[in-house]
């Protein structure tokens, strides 16, 4: 009877103490500088994320340092339009965001009439150039070209550094 209240209290204590596993992450970030043509931030410019598989969309503004911030998005392609009064509308498309992912899209905005819009196509990004953590992204296609002994995902966790 002992011996089983000291089970119980044993395995209370260690629920009780346990915490989540914030270490895994499925969202990304994108955020960006908005400047005029020559080089100074444009505060309170409208700034639209639109997940183009999807069609998750969010608005913001950049604020007084002409820096907008979206966070938590889902995975996937996304499309961004900025449009201030004075500037040409630009529009910067296809850009990849993957897990755990901080993109950066800095966008210029030219003066002109306000019907005019630039579109400019992202490819994809090949150095990460925001944030000190480290991530990566496994594919389909490498857990199943891999040489997997016994078939364990576990694994893969040793594809990144």
């Amino acid at each position: 009877m002992r011996h089983q209240r000291l089970s119980f209290l044993v395995a209370f204590l260690v629920a009780s103490i346990a915490v989540p596993v914030l270490a895994q992450k499925i969202t990304a970030t994108i955020r960006g500088t908005v400047t005029d043509p020559s080089g100074s931030v444009i505060p309170g410019a409208k700034v639209t994320v639109k997940n183009e598989d999807t069609g998750l969309t969010r608005t913001g503004e950049s604020n007084s340092e002409g820096i907008y911030s979206f966070q938590e998005l889902p995975v996937g392609n996304y499309r961004i339009e900025v449009e201030q009064t004075g500037f040409k509308a630009e529009v910067r498309s296809k850009i990849a965001v993957n897990a755990a992912d901080t993109r950066a899209v800095d966008v210029q905005l030219q003066t002109g009439n306000m019907t005019e819009v630039v579109d400019v196509e992202v490819s994809g990004l090949a150095v990460k150039t925001t944030g000190a953590d480290i991530s990566g992204l496994v594919t389909g296609e490498e857990a199943r070209e891999l040489p997997l002994n016994g078939r364990n995902f576990m694994q893969l966790t040793f594809l990144q550094p």
